[in-house]
């Protein structure tokens, strides 16, 4: 009897590790984050397929239904379209006034924004102004414009400096409304609440989900902030100034609510409750590397694919485009 029970418990003892062992199996290796270059490497401005393409100074990027890149270039005079597998042609060069916004609508429409007017880039390569702000009564006029992005309905959402206003605008350049507007004062943007009653400093970059919230880097507070549906602006990182990043810019987030920003040399996730890390990077400098390792120097935006598992950076002193697959 004494044998029986030692085999019984022998046995059971090779079925626990049997399925411990099962268990080990089943769990998916942590991915690791890669960084490497897709376009770009001497200062220039030259098409041509991954480091043989040169950039003169990336800034705002856009994703193309297609999963085709765009980039503003050239220090804001240029829009260059950039494929899967790195090949890179300029669509736009040598504006006259600098660009300092890109969005692309679900047609496939690309619309370019300058200090103070937004614009429909053709597809002979000129641009349809379809706002422009001397044109507009003082009541909507807007000058300094900082960022642009695509509301779910279709219409525009700009942002802009001089006078601290948010105003949403058809895309043939028709004013729907005026979301905030503080043309006397400055307070800097140091308050949350309605939107209607906060001044913003300066607002570099903002990402729209498909449910119409506004996330957005204020440059000038050194945060990430949100405007709810219900337009209530709150902060998700970052209070009076006592926040972890030193001049956050291009934003981007996934269908899961997971938010990702870009500042310095870094690419920061954060996730709705406002917890954060490093995702890659934290060294100014070039080099592809797996996460930490990697190096950038001062990348000005960041933009998912569709796919969600690649990330675009467009690493703005090192004159590249950044590709982190993950």
């Amino acid at each position: 009897m004494k044998h029986t029970c030692t085999l019984v418990l022998f046995a059971c003892l090779i079925f626990l590790a049997s399925c411990k062992e099962d268990e080990v199996a089943k769990q998916e290796p942590e991915t690791p984050i890669a960084v490497t270059t897709l376009a770009g490497s001497a200062q220039g401005l030259k098409d041509g397929v991954g480091t043989d393409a040169q950039f003169y100074y990336p800034s705002k990027l856009a994703l193309a239904a297609s999963g085709d890149v765009y980039v503003i270039d050239q220090d804001g005079t240029a829009v260059r379209k950039i494929s899967s597998n790195g090949s890179v042609s300029t669509i736009l060069a040598s504006h006259p006034k600098k660009i300092v916004a890109l969005v692309i609508g679900k047609d496939g429409t690309i619309y370019i924004g300058g200090e103070s007017w937004i614009g429909k880039l053709q597809q002979d390569g000129t641009v349809e102004v379809i706002a422009n702000a001397p044109d507009m009564s003082q009541d909507v006029f807007f000058y300094r414009l900082t960022s642009m992005e695509m509301l779910p309905d279709g219409s525009l959402i700009l942002f802009e400096m001089t006078n601290h206003r948010v105003i949403n605008i058809t895309t043939t350049g028709k004013v729907i409304s005026v979301l905030c507007n503080h043309p006397f004062g400055y307070e800097g943007g140091d308050r949350n609440g309605k939107l209607r009653d906060i001044y913003f400093a300066e607002v570099y970059d903002m990402f729209v989900t498909s449910a119409g919230e506004v996330y957005f880097t204020d440059w000038f507070r050194h945060d990430l902030r949100k405007i709810s549906t219900d337009k209530v602006v709150t902060t998700v990182v970052g209070t009076d100034y006592a926040t972890p990043f030193s001049f956050p810019m291009g934003v981007t987030r996934s269908k899961e609510g997971v938010l990702y920003l870009v500042e310095k040399d870094r690419i920061v996730k954060v996730d709705e409750a406002g917890n954060y890390q490093t995702f890659a990077g934290g060294i100014p400098g070039y080099l592809d590397a797996n996460g930490a390792s990697a190096q950038f120097w001062n990348p000005f935006d960041v933009l998912l694919s569709n796919d969600e598992h690649t990330m675009y950076v467009a690493d703005c002193l090192n004159n590249r485009i950044r590709k982190v697959t993950f």
